[in-house]
């Protein structure tokens, strides 16, 4: 795998983002649960579930992956 696709594509899932060439950029987002005993379990493993958007978010992951 070479550089370009790395940096174009790898990470990229298209489809979950309507398509978008480009995955957009999430600033800042508010993330729904469950229940409260779910934000309780995600927040003890913050750094592997979207609890505040400044810590994780979509566009945080794909950036760790590439």
């Amino acid at each position: 795998m070479d550089n370009d696709e790395i940096i174009f594509h790898l990470a990229e899932d298209r489809a979950r983002y309507f398509e978008a060439v480009t995955p957009p950029i999430i600033q800042s987002s508010n993330f729904v649960f469950e229940s409260i005993a779910d934000l309780r379990q995600k927040v003890v493993a913050e750094s592997e579930n979207y609890v505040y958007s400044r810590g994780i978010n979509p566009t945080v992951d794909i950036l760790r992956k590439k």
